[in-house]
């Protein structure tokens, strides 16, 4: 574990517990845990959940964040001149920007969330049972991942939110990296969709559409994407699922997805989710290849997990 960036993740939470009291600084995290079982081969991790968070915000519409990664292996091996670079490579961090707030919308820049993260709204992100990287895209420019360099403009107007994000630097060879997302209630209906170029690849780019809708105590959701490329013809995907309320805040789930048409394997899960409380979750389930996005062969996982937020 490097200390110099353990000492600093240390001593930044030291310094801001007596400064918490201020209105213009917020401490949270999340810890978590998972005992899962992968085609027999019992594993105790967390998938993405843990981590340790600064927010900051002033009167005058300044505000920023700064977050860290806290799983385990995040900080080993990794040097301060290795987190800091704008190539990828940014072992514990999370995001973290600097921005202003005002009645026109949200101004941010640095290294950010992917502007079509989980748009889905996907309950069980970060945890083995989430939908990104096998039913829905993944990586930076799917449904996870956080993308350096970055400028974003976002705003909500009504029952409408939208985002949109920009590279102008020359930082990590991705000039022009441009991602667009809306989400807006219509009908009864939560609708989204997102658009990126994949960072600026010369005719690549990527797009997701898809909405929910309740019928009772049941959720229903259709998402639909395309993954175009130069390597092959366009994937195009589509996964359907539902929620279903069963009472004591105990939510149970079932989803399907094609994988797109050169996938050997279709992938589905079925789980339940518990909130004791606003701060402490439970999950449970089993997902049939949806750990993979490219497997051809079926992966099975089922398990349990656990997170509780600070």
């Amino acid at each position: 574990m490097n200390k110099k960036i353990l000492t600093a993740a240390i001593g930044a939470a030291l310094v801001a517990g007596p400064l918490a009291a201020q209105a213009d600084l917020k401490i949270s995290g999340r810890v978590a845990m998972e005992l899962v079982s992968e085609d027999g081969k019992i594993n105790a991790r967390d998938y993405g959940n843990q981590r340790l968070q600064l927010d900051f915000s002033e009167e005058t519409g300044f505000m920023g964040r700064m977050a860290l990664d806290m799983r385990q292996g995040k900080f080993d091996g990794v040097t301060v001149n290795t987190v800091t670079t704008t190539s990828g490579s940014t072992g514990a961090f999370r995001d973290y920007y600097v921005g202003y707030k005002g009645g026109f919308g949200t101004l941010r820049a640095g290294r950010l969330a992917g502007i079509g993260k989980n748009v889905e709204g996907d309950r069980y992100i970060g945890t083995f049972l989430e939908l990104r990287n096998a039913f829905v895209k993944g990586g930076s420019y799917g449904s996870s991942s956080f993308v350096n360099s970055m400028l974003q403009y976002d705003n909500k107007v009504g029952d409408m939110w939208f985002g949109l994000q920009y590279d102008p630097t020359d930082n990590g060879g991705k000039k022009g990296d441009l991602g667009l997302a809306i989400k807006a209630k219509a009908g009864g209906a939560n609708l989204y969709a997102a658009y990126n170029n994949e960072g600026a690849k010369t005719n690549e780019s990527y797009w997701k559409v898809g909405g929910s809708m309740g019928f009772g105590d049941i959720t229903a959701r259709l998402t639909y994407e395309s993954d175009a490329n130069n390597v092959a013809a366009d994937q195009t995907s589509w996964s359907v699922g539902a929620d279903m309320k069963l009472g004591n805040d105990l939510v149970g789930t079932i989803d399907y997805s094609d994988k797109g048409k050169t996938a050997t394997e279709a992938a589905y899960r079925v789980g339940v989710y518990k909130k004791f409380s606003k701060k402490s979750h439970m999950w449970a389930g089993y997902t049939q290849n949806g750990t993979s996005s490219s497997s051809t062969t079926a992966q099975a996982a089922y398990g349990v997990g656990f997170r509780h937020d600070i």
